[in-house]
């Protein structure tokens, strides 16, 4: 009686000290694979990045190299760059990763208005939050921000970066 369920609790009890371990190693690892993508070392890879950054002069390559590193260490779902093209006078694509197809990037773009609208105050060319936008578009009807939140929202962007040298733009990075 007593004595086999003690038995059982000790059983069990060695069971679950012997087992969880590599059963918890187990589970962690495939939840980290699935919520955190694979682990990784972002000093390993801005270290990285900055051997490739001051090895070149291309801004298609400096765009790839900053965008594949900033999505390896964060860890977005969609992340798209595109850097101005002085040969086609276009912004071209030169990262991609995540779903959904590429948008024409070019100066009719409100994204790029937006930020060319502040072309002389470099204080104002910041990062644009689509949830930031949506709030000051709420607050007074202005249909120049609400075409941006119409942009933002069609093509399931969160967060533009602005890419500039100087004062002027280099660039955009995408964020969804």
């Amino acid at each position: 009686g007593s004595n086999s369920i003690l038995l059982s609790g000790v059983i069990t009890g060695i069971l679950v000290a012997v087992g969880f371990e590599p059963i918890k190693k187990l589970l962690t690892k495939s939840t980290d694979k699935i919520l955190f993508k694979d682990k990784v070392d972002p000093q390993l890879a801005l270290s990285q990045a900055s051997n490739e950054i001051s090895s070149t002069l291309d801004i298609k390559r400096l765009g790839k190299v900053i965008s594949k590193t900033a999505y390896k260490v964060l860890k977005f779902d969609k992340f798209k760059t595109y850097v101005y093209d002085e040969k086609t006078n276009t912004f071209i694509l030169v990262y991609k990763e995540g779903k959904g197809g590429t948008q024409d990037l070019n100066f009719n773009n409100p994204i790029y208005q937006y930020y060319e609208s502040f072309e002389k105050d470099l204080n104002v060319k910041n990062i644009l939050v689509l949830d930031e936008i949506k709030y000051l578009s709420s607050q007074n009807e202005n249909e120049f921000m609400n075409s941006i939140v119409d942009y933002l929202d069609k093509h399931n962007i969160q967060i533009v970066v602005p890419l500039y040298i100087n004062e002027s733009a280099l660039g955009f990075m995408f964020i969804g």
